[in-house]
C-alpha cells in the first residue's frame, strides 16, 4: 500500500517542481526585461528637476518644437516596454579582483553565447600594469588618465568584430571631486581592432564614443577625425554619486542614446534631435579603419592626471533595437528647431 501511494504522489511532485522552475525563470526574465528598458525599481521614470521631459504622444513629441520647463509624465502611465533584443553577450563582472591583463571572460549573466574577453587600452600605469582593473565586481579606472577595454575573442589577440549595428547597455559611474573635476565613461563602437595598450582616438582608429560626463551631459564624439558631433547639454540636477544606465543604439548612419530609461535629445548642427547622424567620416578621405570593434572608454578630458575612479558594471551587448518608444528628455531651451524620429 505505501508503494502504491508513492506512485500516486509522483505526478504531483513532478508538477510542483515544474511550477517552481517556471516561476523562477519568469522572474529572471522579468528582471532582465526591466533592466533592458532602463526602468527604475518604481517602474516609473523620473527626470531630473529642470529638465524637459516629453512622454510619447504628448505635445512636443513627434517633431513639434520643445516647450520650456519640465513636462512631468502622468504618474499612472504604464512602464514602456521595448522589444527584447537577441543578446550577443553580457557580463555582471562578478568574479575575483584582477588587473587589466587578466580581466576574465564575460559570464553571460544576462544572456548571450561564446567567449568574450577584454583587452586593456591605453598605456600602462607607473607600476607597468594597465590602469583598468576589476575591483569588487566592478570594472574600474584605477588611474587618472584615459583607460578602457576592447571586446575580444581571445585575451591575447586584437579586438573582435561585434558588428556595425548593435545596442550596448552598461551601468556607469562618473565621479567628481571637491574641485569640480569632470570625468567621462561610456561605450564606443565601429572602431579599429586594437592591441593591448593601444588608444582609440585618432591615428588609424574609427568609430564613435558616447561619453557620459559627471555633469549628466552626454557627448557623442567621433574618434577619427576627432570631433564632438552632438551633445545633450548638462542636466539641471544630476547625481554623480550614483550609477546610471546608458544605452546606445547604432543602426546604419544614425544613433540613439538613452539614460536611465529616457531617450536623450541632442543638439547637432543647430538642431535638436533624438536621432543623431553618425556618418563614416574616416572613409573620405580614408584615415581610419572600421573593424567593427567596440568597448568601454574612461577619461577625464580637460582634467588629465587630476581625477579617475570611473566605473562600469552590468554590460549587455545585443542586436539592434530602436529606442524611439521611450519617453524623451530634452535639456535645451525652447525655440530651437526640433526633429524627433527613429529608425
Amino acid at each position: 500500500m505505501p508503494k502504491r501511494n508513492s506512485r500516486r504522489l509522483l505526478p504531483w511532485i513532478a508538477g510542483a517542481l515544474l511550477l517552481i522552475v517556471g516561476v523562477t525563470l519568469a522572474t529572471q526574465a522579468s528582471r532582465i526585461s526591466n533592466w533592458l528598458r532602463g526602468a527604475k525599481p518604481t517602474d516609473q521614470p523620473v527626470g531630473p528637476p529642470g529638465a524637459q521631459i516629453i512622454p510619447p504622444g504628448s505635445p512636443g513629441d513627434k517633431g513639434s518644437s520643445p516647450t520650456a520647463g519640465p513636462n512631468v509624465p502622468d504618474p499612472n502611465r504604464k512602464p514602456v516596454e521595448l522589444p527584447t533584443p537577441q543578446v550577443m553577450f553580457s557580463d555582471s563582472f562578478q568574479r575575483p579582483d584582477a588587473d587589466g591583463s587578466s580581466l576574465g571572460v564575460a559570464d553571460l549573466a544576462y544572456g548571450g553565447q561564446g567567449n568574450h574577453y577584454y583587452l586593456p587600452l591605453n598605456p600602462a600605469g607607473s607600476n607597468g600594469l594597465p590602469t583598468v582593473r576589476l575591483v569588487s565586481g566592478v570594472l574600474t579606472n584605477s588611474g587618472q588618465d584615459f583607460a578602457g577595454v576592447q571586446f575580444a575573442a581571445s585575451p591575447t589577440d586584437r579586438g573582435e568584430s561585434v558588428g556595425q549595428d548593435l545596442n550596448i547597455q552598461v551601468d556607469l559611474f562618473t565621479p567628481t571631486d571637491a574641485a569640480g573635476h569632470i570625468t567621462q565613461a561610456g561605450p564606443y563602437f565601429r572602431s579599429r581592432a586594437a592591441a593591448a595598450g593601444d588608444g582609440i582616438g585618432g591615428g588609424t582608429s574609427a568609430g564613435y564614443w558616447v561619453a557620459l560626463n559627471s555633469t549628466g551631459e552626454v557627448k557623442i564624439q567621433r574618434l577619427n577625425p576627432l570631433a564632438t558631433v552632438a551633445t545633450s547639454e548638462r542636466q539641471a540636477a544630476f547625481d554623480n554619486q550614483a550609477t546610471h544606465t546608458l544605452e546606445v543604439a547604432a543602426q546604419g548612419s544614425v544613433l540613439q542614446v538613452s539614460l536611465d530609461g529616457w531617450l536623450l535629445a541632442f543638439e547637432q548642427e543647430s538642431k535638436t534631435v533624438t536621432t543623431v547622424a553618425i556618418p563614416s567620416a574616416w572613409e573620405n578621405p580614408p584615415v581610419g579603419d572600421n573593424d567593427g570593434t567596440a568597448g568601454i572608454q574612461f577619461a577625464a578630458e580637460g582634467n588629465r592626471g587630476l581625477i579617475g575612479g570611473q566605473r562600469a558594471t552590468r554590460l549587455l551587448v545585443t542586436a539592434p533595437r530602436s529606442l524611439s518608444g521611450l519617453p524623451m528628455q530634452n535639456n535645451f531651451e525652447r525655440g530651437k528647431e526640433s526633429e524627433v524620429k527613429g529608425f
